[in-house]
């Protein structure tokens, strides 16, 4: 009787993955990093050529960095000690990436329209990338969310701590507010528990970047 329970178990789980539709593959993977698939119990170490699925959650260890490479060909790096969840990537529509801790960078393709072509979460902030390269990055710990853009224009939103969660569709409604703050390139602003709003960007030098 246990092994028939275990046994449907796997089935169910890899009926669901299966079902789950692949967004993107792995490029690049250096030191420790593992995936868990959506419906999976177990995560599974991460290799070159992997396939990412909707739903992945990515975790890197000590100095360590994973490239993901979408079917739009937008690239996003994530940086060591980082925790990031793949939500949905699409060719038409926005694309949704839930950053829990550390850092990413990403080289996104610009869209024809002056919608978003990625939209990034943070406990604290909401950021709506169209075509640009940039850093992000969030510490769990003092909930501060910092961006820097290299190229290209990103839209910086502070979200209410008093809401554990958004939709995606709320996520786009925010960034189409007036409290929305522009970060262009070569730039830097912040989001912190104690202002009302992102921080006014200010102009970085080039040696200040801090790559993936």
């Amino acid at each position: 009787m246990i092994i028939k329970v275990i046994l449907s178990f796997i089935l169910v789980c890899s009926t669901i993955n299966a079902a789950t539709p692949i967004i993107g593959s792995v490029k690049k993977v250096k030191g420790k990093a593992s995936a868990l698939f959506i419906g999976q119990r177990d995560a599974q170490k991460v290799i070159k050529g992997m396939k990412i699925r909707k739903d992945t959650s990515i975790l890197t260890g000590r100095r360590s960095f994973v490239q993901i490479s979408f079917l739009d060909n937008s690239k996003i790096s994530i940086g060591s000690n980082s925790k990031m969840v793949v939500d949905k990537v699409e060719t038409t529509k926005a694309g949704f990436v839930t950053l829990l801790k550390g850092q990413v960078r990403s080289k996104v393709n610009k869209k024809k329209d002056k919608n978003e072509k990625l939209i990034i979460r943070t406990r604290t902030a909401a950021l709506g990338v169209r075509g640009t390269d940039f850093r992000a990055s969030f510490n769990p710990e003092s909930e501060i969310t910092n961006l820097i853009t290299f190229s290209g224009n990103v839209a910086l939103k502070k979200l209410k701590k008093d809401k554990k969660s958004h939709t995606n569709k709320e996520l786009v409604k925010e960034l189409k507010s007036k409290d929305v703050v522009e970060v262009k390139q070569g730039k830097f602003s912040s989001v912190s528990d104690n202002l009302l709003k992102a921080t006014t960007p200010v102009k970085i030098s080039p040696v200040q970047y801090t790559r993936i």
